[in-house]
């Protein structure tokens, strides 16, 4: 026997969001090959929350992908320099959302991604619990 929990989906207020690439996926779309780019909301109360953004396959200077991805990594597009999702994943944007009216309700749509501001960035995981240990624990040897 399978059970699912029923969940109610909730959209964010309109605004501008920090947030993390989490994934970038090959899809196939209405309007054939798309990429679905998967955002971690990085905003304190979003904990948990990410947001979908859909873009082509297309790499030039006009395409979605192109914007995005320079924003993610917060500098111009070198002349031939190839887009490679392994470059953006776990780079912080900020995205900026606004809502639109569906058939069974509000959702949320990302309409532009921005390079993060500083402060953005998610904390850091140390691996270490507790965060970072304090180098003054103990006396240093020199």
């Amino acid at each position: 026997m399978v059970k699912i929990k029923q969940t109610k989906y909730e959209a964010i207020p309109v605004g501008e969001y920090p947030a993390k690439i989490a994934s970038v996926l090959p899809a196939e779309g209405d309007y054939g090959p798309q990429l679905k780019v998967r955002f971690e909301l990085l905003s304190p109360g979003c904990e948990g929350k990410s947001l979908a953004g859909w873009c082509s396959q297309s790499f030039s200077p006009k395409s979605k992908l192109w914007g995005w991805t320079k924003a993610a990594l917060g500098r111009e597009i070198a002349e031939g320099e190839d887009f490679d999702s392994e470059a953006v994943v776990g780079k912080v944007v900020r995205l900026t959302v606004v809502t639109k009216a569906g058939d069974n309700g509000e959702y949320n749509k990302i309409a532009d991604v921005k390079p993060a501001r500083p402060g953005d960035a998610a904390p850091v995981d140390t691996g270490v619990e507790g965060g970072i240990p304090d180098v003054n624990e103990k006396p240093l040897p020199f």
